[in-house]
């Protein structure tokens, strides 16, 4: 066994060039936190996909393809998204009810093991009708746009809600920035995406060359820039950052409203809420 030789040093970029070379139909993993996130000086966020003229936000990834997410242990995590481009084997939404649905970020989304030794994989082993809406980068407000766009039509028995305490309630400030997203709090409100499914695909796909132009997707050959090292170390970014998450305090009283929110809906057809916390 060499250690050395068994580590994948390719970029994300290269393992979909490297796929597609093959035929496959090959994807970086695509976010809703990439058309969500607020518009700061030289970012290329957010990126802004439309349907007929009218600005729309994904909450899927490409649909019936493989999908390159992250390397963390050596070895690339790449899976098949299903026809809504979750994390979900095909054909998974031909079915007429699920017995659980899942939602959450990376864990959920199954960052970064091998497809069917994540969480949903295992749960599916043992409840077959289980249906995965989990992303990588999700905070509670895109997590509730999910269950509301894609849950109600299959009114699951149980949703389990992973939420990892480390960012996800700081996801809230970006996301209630978002005008889309804000209206999620509203009852009733969808954007109709299962409707638009096929030309918000071509969309997503358009978008998802500017993340392989610029190599967004986890990579163990990314460059360290030592320059911004040393200035978050001069200018002690991190410490402020947390001083001011601390000063101004997390909105624990929107995150009850979004999870109040999902409750009631699950309760209108007998379902059940199962919050996991992730310390």
């Amino acid at each position: 066994f060499n250690p050395i030789k068994s580590v994948d040093t390719r970029t994300g970029s290269e393992v979909v060039r490297d796929l597609r070379e093959r035929g496959f139909k090959a994807y970086p993993s695509m976010r809703p936190l990439y058309f969500s996130i607020e518009k700061k000086p030289g970012s290329i966020f957010p990126f802004d996909a439309k349907v007929n003229g009218v600005s729309v936000l994904p909450l899927g990834g490409v649909s019936n393809a493989k999908t390159v997410l992250c390397n963390e242990s050596g070895l690339w995590s790449i899976y098949d998204s299903d026809e809504r481009g979750f994390h979900n084997p095909k054909g998974a939404w031909s079915h007429d009810f699920f017995n659980v649905a899942m939602v959450g970020d990376s864990f959920a989304n199954g960052a970064c093991v091998p497809s069917g030794e994540d969480i949903a994989g295992r749960i599916r082993s043992r409840i077959p009708r289980t249906i995965n809406l989990g992303i990588m980068g999700n905070g509670p407000l895109t997590m509730l746009a999910g269950i509301k766009e894609y849950l109600p039509t299959y009114r699951p028995k149980k949703l389990i809600w992973f939420f990892f305490e480390g960012d996800d309630i700081t996801a809230l400030k970006r996301e209630i920035a978002n005008p889309i997203l804000q209206k999620y709090l509203t009852s009733g409100f969808s954007q109709g995406l299962q409707k638009i499914h096929q030309a918000l695909d071509l969309e997503i796909q358009k978008w998802s060359k500017v993340v392989l132009e610029n190599s967004l997707s986890i990579s163990p050959k990314q460059k360290i820039d030592w320059m911004e090292i040393f200035k978050d170390s001069l200018f002690l970014r991190n410490t402020r950052e947390m001083l001011a998450i601390r000063a101004t305090g997390p909105d624990y009283s929107l995150f009850l409203k979004i999870l109040r929110e999902t409750r009631q809906l699950f309760k209108s057809w007998d379902g059940e809420v199962i919050f996991v916390y992730l310390p």
